[in-house]
């Protein structure tokens, strides 16, 4: 839904005037007006504002209406940096509120005070409230302008501000793989969870926060970023393509049943969250012998449910069944269970949606079994050069014997950034809703900078950095030859 705020574009300019006048001329006389998408007046506000004014509307004893300014006001001269997560850094730091708008009702919400939101343009901002001025009862309105070191309408950091990357000793967790965007004037990444060392998903703060926790550079340049936590909020989480790559040989007899009952049920319960998901998945022993291609929560139901047992994943279904099972006649290398292999095949063949989270997780109790071919090995995965961060992340459910260290599948999550969950041969016990991916999807990041003129072509290494506070958090992750425009 759509809503107007006013904006004029002199108000900047003639501040003095229409501010001692309440800007009611300015507000309402032949204005502009921008019409913003919900969420929009939330971007508009982010960043730092200083409290400029104060004037005091009421009606005297004789009925007239009286205005006067008020510059002892205690708001006046206060800083106020707005941050995406809803918090809202005082004089620096010194104290931290919460805010909100509802451009519903055009309200804005501070520390748990409601006010009406006038306007709110590119370097101004107009909220009022009834309050009481040496005894008489009226409208207290407050003038908040933009100050230096943000870039305008978009709340993100200067890169001025940014400071490098912090060195990290011993990193204790993974940075998943990213999806990177842009558009000409701001780069985004859009980045699942990071769970801290005891399980926990890491809200992140960026650049100019006291707390801040994540830094980014771009070929060794420190950029200003904004950090959007979706914290559990399935709504606002980013686009997920999911796949399953399902080991359907023999020895996965016993959980063949219970895997695809499990997918079924999380599939729906991730669907009902609000997710914007897709599901795909392949089949596979001694190469692939079974694809849907991505597609909704039914179709992913429908074709796990046409057989029993590790049947349930072979075959191919979906408006483009024929030209995968034709195309899956390349993927016959592994020497038996190779979850490389339909990795790839899933890589080359879906229908991935640009700019997605593509997440992969690979059902196995194998190791994985190249057949001598390289590209098949997990280790083709560690190089960034053979599997960029844009193609995904794997997260591995393992159900059989830890004794080996050659072609192990978890190390196929270890190199993209995954997770991994053990299970026992029967899958009892086990429910994917506890599997880290599911936290990774809902508690997910959409950092942003500032897009600069030399990132727009070529290819740059990304650092990303996460040090918490307390030092407890540590981990980063390279990542090189990334390209921000195709």
């Amino acid at each position: 839904m759509k809503k107007l705020f006013s904006m004029g574009s002199s108000i900047v300019g003639g501040i003095a005037v229409c501010f001692f006048a309440l800007m009611t001329s300015c507000l309402k006389n032949g204005d502009e007006t921008i019409s913003l998408e919900a969420g929009e007046a939330e971007e508009l506000i982010l960043g730092e504002w200083t409290v400029s004014g104060c004037t005091f509307t009421y009606t005297n004893a004789e009925g007239e209406r009286v205005e006067r300014n008020v510059p002892n006001d205690s708001w006046v001269g206060t800083l106020l940096d707005f941050d995406f997560s809803g918090d809202c850094y005082v004089d620096d730091g010194a104290q931290t509120y919460t805010w909100d708008i509802d451009s519903n009702n055009w309200t804005f919400q501070l520390n748990g005070v409601t006010y009406g939101l006038v306007s709110i343009g590119k370097g101004l901002l107009v909220i009022e409230i009834t309050g009481t001025v040496d005894g008489e009862t009226g409208t207290l309105r407050y003038l908040l302008e933009r100050v230096g070191g943000e870039a305008e309408d978009t709340g993100i950091p200067s890169d001025d501000l940014a400071t490098p990357n912090p060195d990290i000793d011993n990193p204790n967790t993974n940075i998943p793989n990213i999806q990177l965007s842009a558009d000409g004037k701001i780069i985004s990444i859009d980045m699942t969870g990071v769970q801290n060392p005891n399980g926990g998903w890491m809200e992140l703060f960026g650049t100019g926060s006291p707390d801040q926790n994540i830094w980014v550079t771009v070929d060794d340049k420190p950029k200003g970023i904004l950090v959007i936590n979706n914290g559990g909020n399935a709504s606002k989480a980013v686009a997920v393509d999911l796949v399953f790559l399902v080991d359907n040989s023999g020895s996965m007899g016993q959980e063949a049943d219970a895997i695809a009952r499990d997918i079924v049920a999380w599939a729906n319960e991730l669907a009902s969250s609000g997710l914007d998901i897709r599901f795909g998945c392949v089949g596979y022993e001694s190469g692939v012998n079974g694809a849907l291609n991505l597609t909704g929560v039914n179709e992913i139901s429908a074709y796990l449910n046409r057989y029993t047992g590790t049947s349930r994943t072979t075959g191919y279904s979906g408006s483009d069944a024929s030209a995968l099972s034709s195309a899956a006649g390349s993927y016959q290398r592994g020497s038996d269970e190779c979850g490389a292999e339909a990795l790839h095949f899933a890589d080359e063949q879906f229908s991935f949606r640009s700019g997605a989270n593509r997440i992969y997780v690979n059902f196995t109790d194998e190791p994985n079994q190249p057949g001598g071919y390289t590209r098949n090995s997990v280790e083709f995965f560690k190089d960034q050069a053979n599997w960029n961060t844009a193609q995904g992340t794997v997260h591995t459910v393992y159900s059989g014997s830890h004794n080996y260290t050659n072609e192990a599948p978890w190390l196929l999550s270890e190199y993209t950034g995954g997770t991994t969950l053990y299970a026992s041969s029967t899958f009892t016990g086990v429910s994917l809703s506890d599997l880290p991916v599911t936290g990774a999807m809902t508690n997910s990041y959409i950092i942003k900078f500032l897009d600069t003129s030399d990132l727009t072509d070529g290819t740059h290494t990304v650092v990303v950095t996460i040090l918490s506070k307390d030092g407890s958090v540590r981990a980063e992750k390279i990542f090189v030859n990334v390209k921000f425009y195709n």
